[in-house]
């Protein structure tokens, strides 16, 4: 008698990069589910531990390579969504959705998974961005492909948009600033939650076709939602209500005071306008779950905070189809480029050298020249950027994607390269890349363009001459792609900083990474 072996039903998990996506394919994984990831840059993914993950490379806008990232799946995570606020987000997420359905359907899809937003229908001041979330999801139900779709209010969770809100505003002011919609009701949920719903849904048939809202235990009001942080932290705080603040005037203030950018901050603005508490049951009746207390939500979200436990951030991905239709620009990709690059030498393990050079920024600073950063990103917040408020997913690991402080991750070879993405307003664009190879006898260096460690032995000045006391070269690079003749004169007026500057920084590491390395030799 031959027994068949029980094949895993396979699953295509789209926004795989994204906050939630990024944490639901490990959930996936765990209950043997054969997980497919749809994404536009294998680099966002190159660091990930998802050894069993097939990896398929798309864009919703572009229905052929849906099509092949759909052959032989038998669900779809539908987990992609317009954030920011733009002219068309509304018509940009209406016709991904329609991609997606008619391609679904095409595919012979059994079931779509869909994350949206709470809010009641009959709410006539529902924000713009709950309308297109939710109308999202009937576009999505109207190829015939059953849809359960999740509707949430807000997600408590380390590095979540929405906590990270609340956070920088309890923690940076004393007596937070707020309109009148502070008093609106809310229904948060923790991300545990979240994916426990969505990775058991597919187990339960009665949830096809449903629209489920779902939420945590405990109903309050977002002034309520602030001081219940502020209790978690033993902060004394205010609220002062302004009635008559405009949007507009709290997206910039909230960019001034938070790294979540003002183009962001708007719909989560716009958002507290209307009450968005559970109001259909359903959740309850078909899933065996008691959901999280906003009180236990924030403590694991500050315990995985403070052991630099967060998973996915907010800022470590591409917003989905927020004026990122088009693949980013790689460094690989720009010829004709401004390069300025300044070398040190070091007889330290290269892992050490590199576990320096992955720790930068964040709430540890960059090595030296502190002030020159600081007004860096204040320029930038002036100029409507985050500036270096954004920090890190985790002080001591870095992957694809990451943000890290005003830059973006955008390659990361361990032990060799790490190459960050300006993420900052400049008229053209720039990279900062460290690079750490073996320094060969015989090689030479040009006096003006390299250093060396203070630890380390005396390095001759006469220019061109052989250096091989060092075994290790660290280079560290900037490049940049002017616009224009603003870009232009922008590098010119930024060349006189950058020599000292990046000479210290060279320094700096090398000498840190020298004495842990003699610590532990």
């Amino acid at each position: 008698m031959v027994i068949k072996k029980e094949v895993s039903p396979r699953v295509l998990v789209t926004g795989a990069t994204g906050y939630v996506g990024g944490r639901l394919i490990p959930y996936l994984l765990n209950q043997d589910y054969q997980v497919r990831c749809f994404i536009r840059n294998y680099e966002d993914v190159s660091s990930r531990n998802w050894q069993s993950v097939e990896i398929f490379k798309g864009d919703v806008f572009e229905p052929e390579t849906l099509e092949k990232a759909m052959e032989g799946i038998d669900y779809a995570y539908y987990l992609i969504h317009s954030m920011a606020k733009g002219k068309d987000f509304h018509q940009r997420d209406l016709k991904a959705a329609h991609n997606f359905g008619g391609i679904a359907k095409k595919c012979g899809i059994k079931r779509i998974i869909y994350l949206s937003g709470l809010g009641s229908k009959d709410d006539k001041a529902l924000s713009e961005h709950l309308h297109s979330r939710q109308k999202t999801g009937k576009v999505l139900a109207q190829y015939g492909v059953p849809v359960t779709e999740f509707r949430a209010a807000q997600i408590i969770g380390s590095g979540s948009v929405s906590f990270e809100l609340v956070r920088y505003l309890t923690e940076r002011l004393p007596i937070i600033i707020a309109p009148k919609w502070i008093k609106s009701w809310t229904q948060p949920i923790a991300i545990e939650d979240i994916l426990y719903y969505l990775s058991t849904a597919l187990k339960i048939p009665e949830t096809a076709g449903q629209t489920i809202e779902i939420g945590g235990s405990t109903k309050l009001t977002y002034e309520e939602l602030f001081r219940t942080y502020a209790r978690s932290r033993n902060l004394k705080r205010r609220i002062l209500i302004l009635p008559f603040l405009p949007t507009r005037f709290l997206s910039y203030f909230v960019n001034f005071i938070t790294p979540i950018p003002r183009n962001i901050a708007t719909p989560l603005i716009e958002g507290l306008k209307n009450d968005v508490v559970v109001q259909n049951h359903t959740a309850s009746k078909l899933f065996d779950h008691k959901p999280l207390s906003v009180q236990k939500s924030i403590d694991i979200a500050l315990k995985e905070q403070r052991f630099n436990k967060i998973e996915t951030h907010w800022a470590g991905t591409y917003y989905s189809i927020d004026n990122r239709h088009f693949s980013p620009v790689t460094l690989s990709q720009r010829e004709g480029l401004f390069v300025k690059e300044i070398s040190g030498l070091t007889w330290a393990d290269p892992r050490e050298v590199f576990q320096v050079i992955k720790c930068v920024g964040g709430s540890r600073g960059w090595p030296s020249y502190k002030f020159m950063w600081a007004l860096r990103g204040l320029a930038d917040q002036f100029l409507g950027g985050s500036g270096l408020q954004r920090g890190r997913r985790s002080q001591t690991s870095l992957r694809v994607g990451d943000q890290l402080d005003f830059f973006r991750v955008e390659a990361l070879e361990e032990g060799q390269l790490l190459r960050l993405q300006v993420d900052f307003k400049i008229p053209g664009r720039g990279w900062l890349e460290f690079s750490l190879k073996p320094q060969h006898q015989g090689q030479t260096m040009c006096q003006d363009n390299w250093i060396s460690s203070s630890m380390g032995k005396s390095i001759t000045d006469t220019l061109g001459m052989s250096q091989s006391i060092g075994q290790y070269k660290l280079t560290l690079r900037a490049y940049f792609e002017p616009f224009g003749f603003f870009g232009l004169l922008y590098w010119k007026l930024m060349m006189p900083f950058h020599k000292p500057l990046f000479k210290s920084t060279i320094q700096r590491i090398i000498e840190e990474a020298e004495k842990s390395y003699l610590k532990k030799d």
